[in-house]
């Protein structure tokens, strides 16, 4: 029988052992003027997005309604963006929809609820 290949070591159960990389404390946190800029430019995405379907429809019911048939008559026919725009719609109205109530007041979301 031939003999067999050592490997060069045995491989750890874990490879990381968890002093990789930074550790969280008060120390390694960035600046407070840092993460406010981090939050402004979240914010400009928002109203730039709120800011082009306004100027698409205006004020106008009849116009968004055709921007709306238009995005899934585009989807249907498979363009990917609209595919991708109608199911991050999808996905945000189900996430507002599971965390408010009847009234639309914001709700804690239930998590490992227990029913009995």
């Amino acid at each position: 029988m031939a003999k067999a290949a050592k490997t060069t070591r045995k491989l750890p159960a874990k490879p990381f052992t968890g002093k990789e990389g930074n550790t969280f404390s008060a120390t390694n946190q960035p600046d407070a003027s840092l993460k406010s800029l981090g939050w402004q430019e979240w914010r400009k995405e928002r109203h730039l997005t709120q800011s082009i379907i306004k100027a698409l429809t205006g004020e106008n019911r009849a116009k968004f309604d055709d921007y709306i048939e238009s995005l899934l008559k585009n989807a249907r026919a498979g363009n990917p963006k609209a595919i991708d725009a109608v199911n991050k719609c999808l996905e945000d109205e189900i996430i507002k929809v599971a965390q408010t109530n009847t009234a639309g007041e914001d709700v804690q979301p239930i998590v490992g609820m227990i029913i009995k």
